[in-house]
């Protein structure tokens, strides 16, 4: 079977150039989405911040803010955290009066918070808070176990093991990730949001660098990934109706 093109170039009926793209070239198109590369580069950041962690950690450290940005963060942690993220997603659906929307951006936000914490359940890593205390477990980096679970008991519950990767960055960066979908003009604030979340968790001890950067990895790529699989069943509905 011969080989489809991805593009075709050639000259119109008055010598004008013409470029056609295959949908073979819409695919590797895809492959291009800055989406994908920024997910692709918070992931590497997250790897290379294990070496930075502890400084980092120490530096954005709550006690070390002004009193207004304490502030500030506190406030911000509501863009990542569970309730908060519903009740901006039933906000924009009573807005927008759009049912429909506000499923969506749910699944969105869902589904990214969930994978998240699926991640938390398999890798066991101290939260910096619980590290003094736990130390004399630790491995490097502060991680203790991986799989857990297989252990049995109680222990892969516990609050303090569940560092990697941070659920509140992951819910924060794909509800940015909807949001700005929504609402291209105002990605910079959405982005400023999820940032500001992403800071909250390491000044107040829950997260390493490394953690919400992984989490913010999970939220672009996951809640991107979402959103363009509603996208198509969406617009494959269209079709048929119109059809």
């Amino acid at each position: 079977m011969p080989a489809v093109p991805l593009v075709r170039c050639g000259s119109g009926a008055r010598g004008g150039l013409f470029i056609e793209f295959s949908e073979a070239s819409a695919q590797v198109r895809r492959i291009g989405n800055p989406r994908i590369w920024l997910g692709i580069a918070l992931g590497i950041g997250a790897i290379i911040a294990l070496l930075f962690d502890d400084q980092v950690g120490r530096s954005l450290a709550d006690e070390h803010l002004p009193s207004d940005l304490r502030i500030v963060l506190r406030l911000s942690e509501t863009f990542g955290q569970g309730y908060g993220a519903a009740a901006i997603v039933l906000s924009i659906a009573i807005v927008r009066r759009s049912w429909r929307t506000g499923l969506t951006l749910a699944a969105i936000v869902s589904i990214s918070g969930m994978t998240a914490n699926l991640v938390k359940m398999n890798v066991a890593r101290i939260r910096p808070y619980a590290l003094e205390e736990l130390a004399e477990t630790a491995w490097r980096y502060g991680f203790r176990d991986w799989l857990p679970w297989r252990h049995g008991g109680s222990e892969w519950f516990d609050h303090a093991l569940q560092a990697f990767p941070s659920g509140h960055t992951a819910v924060a960066a794909s509800l940015a990730v909807g949001l700005s979908r929504l609402y291209p003009h105002a990605w910079p604030w959405f982005t400023l949001l999820a940032a500001l979340a992403l800071w909250q968790r390491i000044a107040v001890g829950a997260h390493y660098l490394s953690d919400t950067l992984a989490g913010a990895a999970i939220g672009v790529l996951v809640g991107g990934a979402i959103a363009d699989w509603l996208d198509r069943r969406s617009k494959q509905r269209g079709g048929k109706s119109a059809a």
